[in-house]
């Protein structure tokens, strides 16, 4: 089985390693293939997080966009689709 998950951060993120990357090794013992594809690569996770330089920053969000963008089209090989979505997010909006 292909099993396909999307995050927000690379590997150096304890939110990636924790949701999705410790179940590759055991899934696969089962049979079960988890593809992990993050929206920021290792080197603009780090500048990410650099203070200054906040045009680059913004102008470097090109490329993480058009890799997903182009990763949805090969998204459909997988059976499976798990995302992994910043709970941060829903702190601010409202219930209803």
């Amino acid at each position: 089985m292909e099993v396909l998950g999307l995050c927000s951060y690379p590997i150096e993120s304890a939110a990636t390693r924790y949701r999705l990357v410790q179940y590759v090794a055991p899934l696969a013992e089962k049979g079960i293939n988890l593809t992990v594809n993050s929206f920021l690569s290792s080197s603009e996770f780090a500048s990410f997080y650099q203070s200054g330089k906040t045009f680059q920053k913004i102008a470097g969000m090109l490329n993480p966009l058009t890799n997903r963008f182009r990763q949805s089209f090969s998204a459909g090989k997988f059976e499976h689709h798990r995302l992994r979505r910043r709970t941060q997010q829903r702190a601010f909006a409202p219930d209803f």
